[in-house]
């Protein structure tokens, strides 16, 4: 069983990591091409595991841990908040989908 200092170490790095991916995700979510439009497509559905793909793509680039679907989940609604935009979900034949909506009249694609 760990002791306190172990426990200590292991949160302070979980931590550090956890904000550290998180700066690399907000950089990754809030890029855009050469005519000011997000990478990440806004205002229309997106395949969850298309988008985890594309970010654990990310993550090697960078000698980062791939990230699991879950962790992704929390990731994109944490995001979403920090930039006050909608973020909804949907599933069709056991397939995730995600919408990041910024549009003023919130209509998707």
């Amino acid at each position: 069983m760990p002791n306190e200092n172990e426990k200590t170490q292991s949160s302070v790095k979980s931590f550090l990591f956890r904000e550290i991916l998180s700066q690399d995700f907000k950089d990754w979510m809030d890029a855009k091409d050469h005519n000011g439009m997000h990478l990440i497509r806004r205002n229309e559905w997106i395949s969850g595991c298309e988008l985890l793909a594309q970010w654990n793509k990310e993550c090697l680039k960078r000698s980062r841990f791939a990230t699991t679907s879950n962790m992704f989940s929390k990731m994109i609604k944490k995001y979403a908040n920090l930039r006050g935009i909608d973020f909804l979900t949907n599933k069709s034949n056991g397939q995730k989908y995600y919408a990041l909506i910024n549009d003023m009249n919130g209509s998707i694609l």
